[in-house]
């Protein structure tokens, strides 16, 4: 709805804004230093990384759950259409798909390096993983590989879908 604007600072906090500028909830991490993060489709839940935790809050500043499963830190997280589910990609070269109660429902496996981005398929029904091993993967849900793509000749930082 565009009501709400999320940063991410060095000072290991998370800040939502009014697009006027007015200070909303402040969030608290173990540690900042490359943010991922995301609001759920409705705006009323936000998902950011923490060292190797996923962190998901409230829009009004309340801790809801701590998913804990990540070896290494996490880069990037991403709701999926419906707002029901949570992936997570990581130093630790791995992918996560997570319940909003902070159950690991799947872990993909299969980078031979950092992932360093997700995204949602606008189905709903796959993830993209783009990673430093110079590939983008294509999962399913319950963690099988569909499709690894070649072609990058440097490290994957981004990927996203088509609307």
């Amino acid at each position: 709805d565009g009501q709400r604007i999320v940063s991410g600072s060095f000072d290991n906090t998370m800040r939502v804004w009014s697009p006027e500028g007015e200070q909303l909830p402040e969030m608290r991490g173990n540690s900042l230093r490359l943010p991922g993060m995301a609001f759920s489709p409705d705006g009323q839940r936000i998902v950011f990384t923490s060292n190797e935790t996923v962190q998901l809050w409230s829009a009004e500043g309340k801790q809801l759950c701590e998913m804990r499963g990540h070896l290494d830190g996490v880069n990037d997280v991403e709701f999926s259409p419906d707002g029901q589910h949570i992936v997570s990609g990581s130093r630790d070269d791995t992918v996560r798909l997570w319940s909003l109660e902070g159950e690991q429902l799947s872990e993909m496996r299969g980078h031979t390096s950092v992932v360093a981005s997700v995204a949602f398929s606008p189905d709903g029904l796959r993830v993209a993983s783009g990673s430093d091993d110079e590939t983008v993967r294509m999962w399913s849900l319950g963690g099988k590989q569909l499709h690894k793509m070649r072609g990058h000749t440097k490290l994957v930082k981004s990927v996203a879908f088509s609307p």
